[in-house]
């Protein structure tokens, strides 16, 4: 693999991970608008992350789920419910940006910050096999919590897995 893809790759995860860590500091604070925001743009950037190791970019938000629902979703990299999510999850944020008089809920801030650690572990796992990247370099993006399973994990299978024996209309939505 090209030298500058693998670099631009982990590049968008990092900043992945900082719209993360920023979401979860403002979920504990209770700034729950902005902790939307943070987590949709996490999940932006993860998607971003995995279109660099094919070499895509858009300008357009729309562009980079497109090719991420494309060539991710739908071939099985990632599961078929994380199209819906990503989709409440833009909604939600556009609503808690521009709509007047939005009022987040902690419900809607928890599940978007549960589903977005899904996928930015989702994301860190198609990175280390497409790219073969060594433990240490994680490490050294991540830490040593990134590699320990949690609750948040169990708790996000309800949210993020498809073959859950829960049914598509039992998984919690974002609105």
């Amino acid at each position: 693999m090209e030298g500058g893809i693998k670099e631009l790759s982990l590049y968008r995860l990092s900043r992945a991970k900082e719209d993360l860590d920023s979401s979860r500091k403002l979920l504990e604070a209770g700034e729950l608008r902005l902790s939307l925001n943070r987590s949709y743009y996490a999940i932006f950037h993860a998607m971003r992350t995995v279109n660099a190791l094919d070499e895509f970019d858009s300008s357009k938000h729309s562009g980079v789920i497109a090719h991420f629902n494309r060539e991710h979703v739908k071939t099985g990299d990632f599961p078929k419910n994380v199209s819906r999510m990503i989709t409440e999850a833009m909604e939600i944020r556009q609503r808690a940006d521009y709509e007047d008089f939005f009022v987040a809920s902690r419900a809607d801030a928890d599940d978007l910050s549960v589903f977005t650690n899904c996928i930015l572990h989702d994301t860190f796992g198609r990175v280390c096999v497409v790219t073969r990247c060594t433990p240490g370099i994680i490490l050294r993006l991540f830490g040593e919590r990134c590699l320990k399973a949690t609750y948040v994990f169990q708790r996000a299978n309800l949210l993020y897995d498809s073959t859950s024996t829960n049914s598509a209309s039992q998984i919690p939505s974002m609105r």
